[in-house]
Protein backbone atom coordinates (compact mmCIF):
# COMPACT_ATOMS: atom_id res chain seq x y z
CA UNK A 1 0.00 0.00 0.00
CA UNK A 2 3.14 2.52 0.65
CA UNK A 3 4.27 2.02 -2.38
CA UNK A 4 1.10 3.00 -4.06
CA UNK A 5 1.21 6.00 -2.12
CA UNK A 6 4.14 6.52 -3.34
CA UNK A 7 3.48 5.93 -6.65
CA UNK A 8 0.25 8.25 -6.76
CA UNK A 9 2.35 10.85 -4.56
CA UNK A 10 3.45 14.41 -5.49
CA UNK A 11 2.35 14.17 -9.60
CA UNK A 12 5.35 15.56 -11.29
CA UNK A 13 7.89 16.22 -8.09
CA UNK A 14 9.92 13.51 -8.81
CA UNK A 15 10.24 13.96 -12.51
CA UNK A 16 10.66 17.13 -14.76
CA UNK A 17 10.08 17.20 -18.28
CA UNK A 18 12.73 19.74 -19.86
CA UNK A 19 12.57 22.32 -22.37
CA UNK A 20 14.22 20.75 -25.43
CA UNK A 21 11.61 18.14 -26.39
CA UNK A 22 13.17 15.32 -24.99
CA UNK A 23 10.93 12.83 -23.61
CA UNK A 24 12.92 11.39 -20.43
CA UNK A 25 12.09 12.13 -17.09
CA UNK A 26 15.52 14.00 -14.76
CA UNK A 27 16.11 11.74 -11.88
CA UNK A 28 16.34 14.13 -8.80
CA UNK A 29 18.42 11.63 -6.74
CA UNK A 30 22.46 12.36 -6.87
CA UNK A 31 24.28 10.70 -9.71
CA UNK A 32 21.07 10.09 -11.50
CA UNK A 33 20.74 6.58 -11.08
CA UNK A 34 18.43 5.31 -13.91
CA UNK A 35 17.61 2.03 -12.81
CA UNK A 36 16.06 2.84 -10.20
CA UNK A 37 12.04 3.86 -10.58
CA UNK A 38 10.90 6.56 -10.46
CA UNK A 39 8.34 6.75 -7.38
CA UNK A 40 7.47 10.57 -6.88
CA UNK A 41 5.38 10.06 -10.61
CA UNK A 42 1.98 9.15 -10.95
CA UNK A 43 1.52 5.73 -13.26
CA UNK A 44 -0.23 8.08 -15.62
CA UNK A 45 2.45 10.20 -15.98
CA UNK A 46 4.85 7.19 -16.62
CA UNK A 47 2.75 6.23 -19.23
CA UNK A 48 0.93 3.10 -16.96
CA UNK A 49 -1.78 2.09 -14.96
CA UNK A 50 -2.07 1.69 -11.45
CA UNK A 51 -2.48 -1.99 -12.03
CA UNK A 52 0.92 -2.21 -14.40
CA UNK A 53 2.93 -0.17 -11.71
CA UNK A 54 1.16 -2.23 -9.03
CA UNK A 55 2.76 -5.27 -11.16
CA UNK A 56 6.08 -3.55 -11.37
CA UNK A 57 6.45 -3.22 -7.50
CA UNK A 58 5.42 -6.48 -6.52
CA UNK A 59 8.20 -7.83 -9.28
CA UNK A 60 10.69 -5.91 -7.84
CA UNK A 61 10.01 -7.55 -4.60
CA UNK A 62 10.23 -10.47 -5.67
CA UNK A 63 13.22 -9.93 -7.50
CA UNK A 64 14.38 -8.33 -4.13
CA UNK A 65 13.53 -11.31 -2.19
CA UNK A 66 15.08 -14.03 -4.82
CA UNK A 67 18.52 -11.70 -4.26
CA UNK A 68 18.12 -12.40 -0.66
CA UNK A 69 17.19 -15.98 -0.97
CA UNK A 70 19.97 -16.85 -3.03
CA UNK A 71 22.93 -14.71 -1.00
CA UNK A 72 21.38 -17.08 1.93
CA UNK A 73 21.94 -20.21 -0.11
CA UNK A 74 25.60 -19.84 -1.82
CA UNK A 75 26.49 -17.71 1.94
CA UNK A 76 24.86 -20.15 4.64
CA UNK A 77 25.07 -18.93 8.39
CA UNK A 78 25.35 -22.86 9.08
CA UNK A 79 26.26 -26.03 7.28
CA UNK A 80 23.64 -27.38 5.04
CA UNK A 81 23.04 -30.84 3.94
CA UNK A 82 22.49 -31.66 -0.32
CA UNK A 83 19.33 -32.01 0.15
CA UNK A 84 18.46 -28.79 2.28
CA UNK A 85 20.70 -26.87 -0.72
CA UNK A 86 18.22 -28.51 -3.22
CA UNK A 87 15.07 -27.58 -0.72
CA UNK A 88 16.55 -23.98 -0.74
CA UNK A 89 16.97 -23.69 -4.39
CA UNK A 90 13.73 -24.95 -5.27
CA UNK A 91 11.74 -22.62 -3.19
CA UNK A 92 13.73 -19.68 -5.36
CA UNK A 93 12.42 -21.30 -8.92
CA UNK A 94 9.10 -20.15 -9.08
CA UNK A 95 10.58 -16.63 -8.00
CA UNK A 96 13.31 -16.35 -10.38
CA UNK A 97 10.47 -17.73 -13.49
CA UNK A 98 7.73 -14.92 -11.66
CA UNK A 99 10.21 -11.93 -11.88
CA UNK A 100 11.98 -13.01 -15.39
CA UNK A 101 9.12 -14.63 -17.70
CA UNK A 102 7.70 -11.03 -18.41
CA UNK A 103 10.96 -9.24 -18.88
CA UNK A 104 13.40 -9.29 -21.76
CA UNK A 105 16.25 -12.24 -21.51
CA UNK A 106 18.98 -9.81 -21.83
CA UNK A 107 17.71 -8.29 -18.62
CA UNK A 108 19.02 -10.84 -16.53
CA UNK A 109 22.07 -9.87 -16.31
CA UNK A 110 21.47 -6.68 -15.27
CA UNK A 111 19.07 -7.25 -12.43
CA UNK A 112 20.41 -10.08 -10.91
CA UNK A 113 23.75 -9.78 -10.78
CA UNK A 114 24.71 -13.86 -9.51
CA UNK A 115 22.60 -15.28 -12.28
CA UNK A 116 25.49 -17.02 -13.72
CA UNK A 117 25.86 -18.77 -10.25
CA UNK A 118 22.49 -19.34 -9.73
CA UNK A 119 22.50 -20.75 -13.35
CA UNK A 120 24.97 -23.02 -12.55
CA UNK A 121 23.01 -24.54 -9.47
CA UNK A 122 20.02 -24.34 -11.24
CA UNK A 123 22.15 -26.67 -14.14
CA UNK A 124 24.15 -28.49 -11.23
CA UNK A 125 20.54 -29.63 -9.76
CA UNK A 126 19.20 -30.85 -13.42
CA UNK A 127 21.75 -33.09 -13.72
CA UNK A 128 21.38 -34.35 -10.36
CA UNK A 129 18.30 -35.05 -10.44
CA UNK A 130 18.36 -36.82 -13.61
CA UNK A 131 21.08 -39.18 -12.25
CA UNK A 132 18.91 -39.91 -9.94
CA UNK A 133 16.18 -41.46 -11.95
CA UNK A 134 18.54 -43.06 -14.27
CA UNK A 135 20.46 -44.60 -11.87
CA UNK A 136 20.43 -48.44 -11.57
CA UNK A 137 17.17 -48.82 -13.99
CA UNK A 138 16.57 -49.84 -17.60
CA UNK A 139 16.73 -47.29 -20.38
CA UNK A 140 12.94 -47.31 -20.40
CA UNK A 141 12.33 -47.18 -17.02
CA UNK A 142 14.66 -44.55 -16.73
CA UNK A 143 13.11 -42.57 -19.44
CA UNK A 144 9.41 -42.81 -17.72
CA UNK A 145 11.34 -41.62 -14.29
CA UNK A 146 12.78 -38.65 -16.02
CA UNK A 147 9.48 -37.87 -18.18
CA UNK A 148 7.62 -38.11 -14.83
CA UNK A 149 9.27 -36.02 -12.81
CA UNK A 150 9.83 -33.17 -15.72
CA UNK A 151 5.38 -33.09 -16.17
CA UNK A 152 3.07 -30.87 -14.46
CA UNK A 153 1.83 -32.34 -11.26
CA UNK A 154 -1.48 -30.76 -10.10
CA UNK A 155 -0.06 -27.18 -10.69
CA UNK A 156 3.31 -25.59 -12.17
CA UNK A 157 4.49 -24.17 -9.18
CA UNK A 158 4.23 -27.28 -6.99
CA UNK A 159 5.70 -29.52 -9.84
CA UNK A 160 9.92 -29.92 -9.13
CA UNK A 161 10.86 -30.71 -12.46
CA UNK A 162 8.28 -28.50 -14.64
CA UNK A 163 9.42 -25.48 -12.44
CA UNK A 164 13.43 -26.18 -12.87
CA UNK A 165 12.67 -26.91 -16.21
CA UNK A 166 11.09 -23.96 -17.10
CA UNK A 167 13.72 -22.07 -15.25
CA UNK A 168 16.30 -23.57 -17.43
CA UNK A 169 14.18 -22.52 -20.59
CA UNK A 170 14.55 -18.58 -19.08
CA UNK A 171 18.05 -18.93 -18.57
CA UNK A 172 18.98 -20.71 -22.04
CA UNK A 173 17.12 -17.62 -23.87
CA UNK A 174 19.46 -15.03 -21.30
CA UNK A 175 23.08 -13.76 -22.06
CA UNK A 176 25.29 -15.84 -23.84
CA UNK A 177 27.42 -16.11 -21.11
CA UNK A 178 24.94 -18.04 -18.94
CA UNK A 179 24.98 -20.98 -22.04
CA UNK A 180 28.76 -20.92 -22.40
CA UNK A 181 30.89 -23.96 -21.76
CA UNK A 182 33.50 -24.24 -19.25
Amino acid sequence: MNVMRKLRGAAGAGSVSGSSGSSSTANSSPGGNRSAPDLGATPAANGRSGEEALMDARVLVSLSTLKKLFNDYTHPREPLSEQERDGKLYEMLPLFCKVFSSCPANDMSEKFWDVVAFCQQVSRLMVSEIRKRASNQSTEAASIAIVKFLEVETTEETSSGWMLLATLNLLANGDVSLIQLD
